[in-house]
Parts: C-alpha cells; sequence; structure tokens
C-alpha cells in the first residue's frame, strides 16, 4: 500500500466527532486530524460516530457492523476511547470486507496497560505517540507505529497555518507504507 495509491482505496473512520463523544464539547482532536485530513485526500473517505449516546453500546455496534456492510472499507482507521467497541465487532468487520483496522491509541502514557494492550489484539496496527508504549507493542509482536500529536488548526493563526493537520497525517501514513 503506497501513499500514491490512497485515492483507489475506501477508508472508514470510527470514532467520536466530539471530545469523549459529548457533543458538548468540541471537536476532538481526532476527527480533525485524521478524519478531515484523510478527506481532504481521499473523497472516498467515510466518518462513522461510534458515541451515539442515545443508543446502547449494543445497538451501536449493530449500527458499525450495517456501515460496514454497506461501505466495505479497505482500510478502517479507529479511535477506540473506551470500550465503545466490542472485539466480536471487529472480528465480524474482518470476515464481511478483511479491512486493515487501524487504533489511534491516545492516553497511552496512563492506560496503556489498562487500555491499548487489552484491545490491541483487535487491530492490525495501533498507533501510538509514547515511545515506551511502542517498545511494548514491538516485544509483545503487535505491530505498532510511534506517531506525534498532530497540531488543532485553531492552535496557530490562519495565516502561518499551511495545513499542518495534512502534512503529520501524510508524515505518518509514509511511516506506515515503511511498516506495511
Amino acid at each position: 500500500m503506497r501513499l500514491k495509491d490512497i485515492k483507489k482505496y475506501k477508508i472508514l473512520c470510527m470514532m467520536h466527532k466530539n471530545q469523549f463523544g459529548d457533543k458538548k464539547k468540541p471537536v476532538s482532536a481526532e476527527y480533525n486530524g485524521i478524519y478531515k485530513a484523510l478527506k481532504l485526500i481521499n473523497k472516498n473517505t467515510f466518518f462513522l460516530e461510534t458515541h451515539v449516546n442515545k443508543k446502547t453500546i449494543y445497538e451501536n455496534n449493530l449500527k458499525i457492523i450495517s456501515s460496514v456492510r454497506k461501505i466495505k472499507p479497505d482500510i478502517i482507521f479507529c479511535h477506540q476511547s473506551s470500550y465503545e467497541i466490542y472485539c466480536e465487532t471487529y472480528k465480524i468487520i474482518k470476515k464481511i470486507c478483511n479491512p486493515i483496522l487501524i487504533n489511534w491509541c491516545s492516553d497511552d502514557s496512563w492506560r496503556y496497560d489498562q487500555h491499548s494492550y487489552l484491545i490491541s489484539k483487535n487491530f492490525d496496527y495501533l498507533v501510538t505517540t509514547y515511545n515506551y508504549a511502542h517498545k511494548k507493542n514491538l516485544r509483545n509482536n503487535i505491530n505498532s507505529i510511534l506517531a506525534n500529536w498532530g497540531c488543532p488548526d485553531h492552535w496557530i493563526e490562519k495565516k502561518k497555518l499551511k495545513n499542518i493537520n495534512m502534512m503529520l497525517l501524510l508524515l505518518a501514513i509514509h511511516i506506515w507504507e515503511e511498516e506495511i
């Protein structure tokens, strides 16, 4: 899989739009830095909200499965922030269309052992910003990509902005190409 071919793939971003899935909170860094940046370079990028608070986790998982059946993505970028997606759902997704499953693991500094490590078996790749988590992943035969946090557009004067999120995403994809 090469960056120049990224437009050939259907990409599904499964994450929350707002921080912690709370519509009263700002739009999440993951939505801005992953989904919006991918959408700029690939019109076949789709978004699926994983935190629909009016529904049960079970109903949300059924919606995920239904969406995957419809879209049949080649790549799924996730940000599983809690336990909102069942491990059985990932197994069903793999059977439907066998996409590459990638999870952005935020907050590994304080919850790697309680979260990222536990969900790692569901993914083909984990992306972390913490070197020690990356090294643990590699020791445990988990495909790991060491990245860094992007810079949300609103943190920079618009005059100076040259789409930093896009540059960081392209860098991550380039690193990912070397890994795959």
